[in-house]
């Protein structure tokens, strides 16, 4: 059966897109967990510092408290990010059909390369096909109701003693309910036209939901770019500086969290980029049919 063809394949594509961003999510999450661990690792490395200048003299309680007072909402954003991240494996597993959180590998990370397109339709629309194509069927069925039916039959008689006789019989049958079948037809024909013109509107949302997807995937790839080419190696220069420079007693401890705090940011906003970048290459392989179902 076409539609129960088509049906199925548009659920997988579904699903399978589904999926993929389940474990975006969970993924994303992860990496998050990651980039917070690292700045965990800086402050406790800070605070080393600032303890032996507070023992000495040099900075004063303040400085200590507001310290331990960063790296404590540090540990509590942690804490929230496992949090979630256990409700996104949860979710994950829910549409695995899976008893156990599942693994996470590695973060895709980005590749500007896009799956190539088979050459097949999207599920969708040949569900509209296939729905257009049945009432097609339907409307001829109902059309032939009003002509003559011709049946031809052979028979072969004998009797007892007598010599037997055959022949071919010819019977043409006329339909006398023309009001009812006429409203038969007239229905069938309006779905006929139901379905075609659901599947111009379908076809015409699809390519626009194409277009749509095409654009987002090109607007989260050019804000990817300017993270990748200008903020992501301006952090790395800025923490690298940073750290030098509080070590040799250039900087004062605020402005040394300063630089951490604004690496930070860029750190995360850059990851959030991404995963939107992902999201949106999800949806244009499942706008284009990607997948190939």
């Amino acid at each position: 059966d076409p539609w129960l063809r088509a049906r199925l394949a548009q659920l997988q594509n579904q699903v399978l897109r589904e999926v993929r961003d389940a474990w975006l999510q969970a993924a994303f999450f992860q990496q998050r967990e990651q980039l917070l661990t690292e700045q965990l690792a800086h402050y406790a490395r800070f605070d080393t510092i600032l303890q032996l200048r507070y023992r000495t003299g040099n900075i004063s309680l303040f400085a200590q408290s507001l310290s331990q007072q960063r790296y404590d909402n540090l540990r509590w954003q942690l804490m929230q990010l496992s949090t979630e991240k256990m409700a996104a494996l949860r979710a994950l597993a829910t549409l695995l059909q899976l008893d156990n959180t599942p693994e996470l590998a590695v973060w895709p990370g980005r590749s500007s390369d896009l799956p190539s397109l088979p050459n097949k339709q999207h599920p969708g629309l040949r569900l509209l096909q296939a729905q257009a194509g049945f009432t097609q069927q339907q409307q001829r069925v109902a059309a032939a109701a009003f002509g003559p039916s011709v049946g031809v039959g052979y028979f072969n008689q004998s009797l007892e003693q007598v010599a037997g006789f055959q022949g071919f019989q010819l019977s043409v049958g006329i339909p006398l309910a023309f009001f009812d079948r006429r409203a038969s037809y007239k229905a069938s024909r309006y779905e006929t036209q139901s379905a075609q013109v659901a599947l111009q509107a379908g076809s015409m949302r699809l390519s626009y939901e194409q277009a749509q997807a095409q654009a987002e995937l090109r607007l989260q790839q050019e804000r990817l770019d300017f993270y990748d080419e200008v903020a992501l190696p301006r952090a790395t220069a800025i923490l690298s500086q940073a750290n030098r420079l509080f070590e040799q007693g250039e900087i004062e401890y605020f402005e040394y969290l300063q630089g951490l705090d604004a690496v930070l940011n860029i750190r995360m906003e850059r990851l959030q980029h991404e995963l939107s970048f992902q999201l949106a290459a999800n949806k244009w392989a499942e706008m284009n049919n990607a997948y190939g179902y």
